[in-house]
């Protein structure tokens, strides 16, 4: 360049041609046009040049990032049902849970067992253990559902996991308020013998 300008160094005083030429790659051994522009050449003498491709080229503006992939309609029907259906069952078992005496009693006429719960001390604290157990359960479930959902990823297994992970102390907590009442303990020792 002899108009008194800098020589460029990517290329910004290159016509659109020259600018088209030297991103695309050449094979060193193909005859080269003599028309082709003298500095395409003289940045072609490695045979191993490979041009980087247009939208990574410097000085040019970086490709839009791809937009991030959702996980299909079908992974968030599944897992939104899921969670729907353990809010609704969460928030009708948290109440019964804090009135254990009356649940107890309903599933001991439901197995048959004479007498009443009377381990109310015992019930109210497992009945209170279980249901804070299973709000936060759920919440926890619910929370690393939605963020997988938003990152694209499948979410239908979260629910479904985070229900057996919590119902597991949930179980623990009422049934060592049942095992421990005197109704039940006598029940077992009639059972037993």
């Amino acid at each position: 360049m002899t108009d008194g300008r800098e020589r460029p160094e990517f290329g910004e005083y290159a016509t659109p041609e020259e600018q088209q030429a030297l991103r695309m790659p050449l094979d060193p051994r193909a005859s080269h046009d003599p028309s082709a522009p003298l500095a395409q050449l003289a940045s072609m003498e490695n045979a191993n040049y490979t041009p980087l491709p247009p939208a990574a080229a410097p000085g040019m503006p970086d490709a839009p990032p791809a937009p991030a992939r959702r996980g299909g309609l079908a992974n968030r029907i599944v897992t939104l049902a899921l969670l729907a259906y353990g809010l609704v069952s969460v928030l009708t078992t948290i109440p019964r849970y804090l009135d254990f005496a009356s649940l107890a009693n309903e599933a001991f006429q439901m197995a048959g067992i004479p007498g009443e719960f009377s381990n109310f001390a015992q019930g109210s604290t497992m009945g209170t253990a279980a249901a804070f157990i299973l709000a936060v359960g759920f919440a926890l479930t619910a929370w690393v559902a939605i963020r997988r959902l938003r990152r694209g990823q499948r979410a239908w297994w979260v629910p479904i996991v985070g229900s057996l992970v919590v119902n597991i102390p949930v179980v623990i907590c009422l049934m060592t308020a049942l095992m421990n009442d005197p109704a039940m303990i006598d029940y077992a020792s009639l059972v037993g013998a």
